[in-house]
């Protein structure tokens, strides 16, 4: 079974009390079956958003339990040798989104998400997705 690095995206459409039932059953179901991971740029998105410094804490401490795959070291090259090859055919990616896409292709992940930005990625590279949009 494949592992999934979830994005932002995903996450803060699985916190809203009502809809997206579908998305917040098969995260539910991907975190019981360890195969949800977490990166470091989705852990910052998720922290800089939270409302209060408790509400910070609670949900560092929720997503403490997931395993982290981090970038390696050729992260800025990779990205900015992605970040070239889309430009040239007319897009223009934010960094974070690209960095969370290379490190879901450095470990060969699927990356769960809700932002078109991953789908256009994903038609010039290796990314491999998940989408609810």
């Amino acid at each position: 079974m494949e592992e999934v690095l979830i994005d932002t995206s995903v996450w803060i459409l699985s916190f809203h009390r009502q809809g997206h039932e579908n998305l917040k059953s098969i995260l539910k179901e991907l975190i019981s079956a360890d195969r949800a991971v977490m990166t470091g740029m989705v852990w910052l998105e998720l922290l800089q958003g939270a409302k209060s410094e408790p509400d910070a804490k609670q949900l560092a401490t929720r997503l403490k339990v997931l395993p982290r795959k981090e970038a390696g070291e050729n992260i800025w090259s990779d990205i900015a040798l992605l970040y070239r090859s889309l430009r040239r055919k007319g897009m223009t990616i934010p960094i974070p989104d690209l960095w969370i896409a290379q490190v879901a292709m450095q470990y060969d992940l699927v990356l769960m998400h809700c932002d078109r930005d991953y789908e256009s990625i994903a038609r010039y590279s290796t990314l491999k997705t998940m989408y609810f949009g």
